[in-house]
């Protein structure tokens, strides 16, 4: 079962060269309601939670290959960018452009973030991709 919520990024184009924080963040909140003044929590406290990103390409623009880095990411803002922390990290190695993820055979990563240390209250995913390749998709 899906939870929207827990949702970082649908059909989310992902541009060569440019790093890009997921289109939809978690807001985890105010504990309690937003009564009193307890601290923003640790979602991936002690073992963590499996997070899975399917990525496919867009038609090949006739490059070689590319590498995708994605990175489950922890902030003080919704935009990712305020005191941000690293939960975890997948980069691939280069993939050829015969090899690309297809909508019928996406690239599949399972990411576990897991032992967080800072309590933050918004999360969410940063994709990188680098070399030479063509567009990607999240999914």
């Amino acid at each position: 079962m899906l939870d929207n919520l827990l949702t970082f990024a649908n059909q989310q184009a992902i541009a060569d060269g440019t790093a890009v924080v997921s289109s939809y963040v978690y807001d985890a909140g105010t504990p309690h309601g937003g009564i009193g003044t307890a601290a923003a929590p640790k979602l991936f406290e002690g073992e963590g939670q499996d997070v899975i990103v399917e990525v496919t390409a867009a038609a090949n623009t006739g490059k070689d290959d590319y590498q995708i880095q994605v990175d489950v990411i922890a902030a003080d803002n919704d935009a990712l960018s305020s005191n941000p922390v690293t939960l975890a990290t997948y980069t691939t190695a280069a993939i050829a452009a015969a090899n690309l993820p297809t909508a019928g055979k996406p690239l599949v990563i399972k990411l576990k973030p897991a032992g967080q240390t800072a309590a933050k209250r918004y999360y969410g995913l940063k994709f990188d991709l680098t070399g030479t390749g063509s567009a990607l998709t999240s999914t």
